[in-house]
């Protein structure tokens, strides 16, 4: 079985879009977790709604806490082989799970990682990906892989409680570990741009680059860089200079 995990939040208007996608994949074993983190819209209602058309769908509440320990949530409840993370934004083809299970039917791979179709309006523009250890690193986006649930749950990987660059965060945590990884050129996952996201609405007022300071900082506590190769340890540094030089050349100006 497969979990999909779905943090909830101000997603109304978007919220049943993307849980019919799931509900349509051509892979049945799934279970869907929508973890709503105490919206102040009604996305929670809707949620419910859903839930009684598919008994795949599972309602989980808690306050706001944020996307992080919303999908850490779901990393605790998830009862799948396998996890997925969708936003309640977004949305995926139909073939988009069982495109990944092929993969690990042919070998147990701890990760999957596949690129994305942003969706601009209606625009399409596909997102694709490299064949490298680079990309396991420097590939933040959760949404376009799939995890192996003992992998992650035997090594403790989590979102930590960064609010901003969690997706960072993870990836670099599981590029820690000897990770067996397995890199497609598939575009499934359709991430729909929204200019009000907390990520795309970054400027300089509100100081990127302090996050990504604070999200390395909390990482060092968890992960000693001198038990891995040097180069390993020279591929996370490059991570943070990347992230850094973006907080603040793209964001802050």
């Amino acid at each position: 079985m497969v979990s999909i995990i779905v943090p909830v939040y101000k997603s109304e208007k978007t919220l049943r879009r993307c849980v019919e996608s799931l509900c349509r994949q051509a892979y049945a074993d799934i279970e869907i977790l929508l973890i709503v983190d105490g919206p102040p819209d009604g996305s929670g209602i809707l949620a419910d709604q859903l839930a009684k058309e598919d008994a795949r769908i599972h309602v989980i509440n808690q306050p706001n806490r944020g996307v992080s320990r919303a999908r850490n949530r779901g990393l605790t409840e998830a009862a799948g082989e396998y996890i997925r993370f969708v936003d309640s934004d977004d949305y995926i083809a139909q073939d988009y799970i069982s495109r990944f299970m092929s993969e690990v039917e042919k070998e147990p791979y701890d990760i999957v990682v596949a690129g994305f179709t942003k969706d601009i309006e209606g625009k399409k523009v596909l997102h694709d990906i490299k064949d490298s250890a680079w990309t396991l690193v420097c590939y933040p986006l959760a949404c376009a892989k799939m995890f192996r649930t003992a992998f992650i749950r035997e090594h403790d990987i989590d979102f930590s409680k960064v609010r901003v660059g969690e997706d960072i965060y993870f990836s670099i945590a599981i590029f820690y570990e000897n990770v067996k990884y397995k890199i497609i050129h598939y575009f499934g996952y359709y991430y729909r741009f929204n200019a009000f996201s907390t990520t795309e609405s970054l400027t300089y007022d509100r100081e990127h680059e302090k996050y990504v300071a604070e999200m390395f900082r909390v990482f060092l506590e968890k992960y000693d860089l001198q038990k891995i190769s040097e180069e390993k340890r020279r591929m996370i540094e490059y991570t943070y200079v990347a992230n850094m030089v973006n907080a603040l050349i793209t964001y802050g100006h």
